[in-house]
């Protein structure tokens, strides 16, 4: 509960560069965060408008060597980033927020043993997956402010979001990769 609390109360993250970037998908502007307590710089690709009449897409990604480089899927269906972007092009008005993490060589020999038939997440990969989940909402609901997001529909599967109402934000609706 202390950590939910620091994390809606307690700006961890500043904004430290915001520029337009031509991708392959068109032009976006790059915003670039830096994460005070971990040190990680977290990217964020935005189109069009984030607080107009239209409700923009969001997907808070978090970054995965294997599925983001290499378009692998592991034992889920989740959104991959050239996917979430592509919508997001698509519809005209979104954010893909990508938060960074240390990746270390265990943790990728982890996913990679992972990609085997029938074989179980290590326990380090399941902690390291369920401690995101909360860091996730808290980071991405800051920067999803910042930029001045409010009403979103989230590029996902629906999921609980405890906490989002404290930031100011409301989830309208999900989307699955195929809708």
């Amino acid at each position: 509960d202390l950590i939910r609390h620091r994390l809606r109360t307690e700006r961890s993250v500043e904004r430290i560069c915001e520029h337009s970037v031509q991708s392959e998908l068109g032009e976006f502007r790059l915003y670039a965060y830096r994460d005070r307590a971990s040190l990680e710089v977290h990217v964020a690709l935005a189109r069009g408008r984030l607080d107009g009449p239209q409700t923009p897409l969001v997907r808070v990604h978090l970054a995965d060597t294997l599925r983001d480089l290499f378009g692998i899927q592991g034992a889920t269906r989740a959104w991959t980033l050239r996917a979430a972007l592509q919508r997001i092009a698509e519809a005209g008005d979104g954010v893909v927020i990508v938060l960074r993490q240390q990746e270390s060589a265990r943790e990728l020999t982890d996913s990679l043993r992972t990609l085997a038939p029938a074989a179980a997440a290590p326990e380090a990969a399941q902690a390291r997956a369920e401690g995101a989940v909360l860091r996730t909402f808290g980071v991405g609901a800051q920067i999803l402010k910042d930029l001045g997001v409010q009403r979103m529909r989230v590029l996902s599967a629906p999921k609980q979001m405890h906490g989002l109402s404290a930031f100011g934000l409301e989830v309208e609706g999900y989307v699955g990769e195929e809708g």
